[in-house]
């Protein structure tokens, strides 16, 4: 049978994959692009905030598992494999030239986390709405101002799903250190949100 140049092959499991991928099978790296790079995005999106970084990292993610996927010895999930890649080239890139940011609509950047605020909650009315909007850049901005090393933590788990042992396993840190990370991330979250809000109704007071 005969593939067109558009039909992707799907595999079973990762480990299918992975094989393929090992066996350099043509369809094997559109398989990995098209199982993996829209969440690659994500992660790189929610780290440094600049759509190009983010498909920078992403191409030089799949490049080096390309690569490198010899290296690959199974011990881990390939999905945590990549998002260890993934995440330690943005923070690279962050380092490198501080990530210069673009400016991103709140629609867009709810669009990155598939339309869902992490912290919860049912559909919004026409109020509600405009403090999820206002929460939104809350959070935004708290994750520019946040530590990259909590922030990586942070995206993995509330933006990924992740559990505290895969982000673990994808950042190569004890699960202690992740559990403190996470909490401290959250914390200062809250605690930046609390102080927005706080100056905000001393300005309004003021006038």
């Amino acid at each position: 049978m005969t593939t067109s140049e558009e039909e992707t092959i799907t595999y079973a499991t990762a480990a299918d994959l992975v094989q393929a991928l090992r066996a350099n099978e043509p369809q094997a790296y559109a398989a990995l692009i098209e199982g993996y790079a829209d969440r690659l995005y994500a992660t790189a999106y929610a780290i440094l905030n600049n759509p190009a970084d983010a498909e920078e990292v992403v191409q030089e993610t799949l490049i080096t598992v390309y690569r490198h996927i010899g290296e690959f010895r199974g011990e881990a999930k390939l999905s945590t494999w990549l998002y260890r890649i993934a995440t330690n080239k943005a923070l690279a890139l962050l380092r490198s030239h501080k990530a210069a940011r673009a400016e991103t609509s709140l629609e867009e950047l709810g669009e990155q986390y598939g339309g869902e605020l992490p912290l919860g909650g049912t559909a919004p009315s026409a109020e509600e709405a405009l403090e999820r909007a206002e929460r939104w850049a809350c959070i935004r901005e708290g994750l520019e101002a946040m530590s990259p090393t909590l922030r990586v933590v942070w995206v993995l788990a509330e933006v990924e799903g992740l559990s505290m042992r895969e982000i673990a396993e994808a950042e190569g840190l004890s699960l202690s250190t992740v559990k403190v990370r996470l909490h401290r991330a959250r914390r200062f979250l809250v605690d930046y949100i609390a102080r927005r809000r706080e100056a905000a109704s001393t300005e309004e007071d003021d006038r």
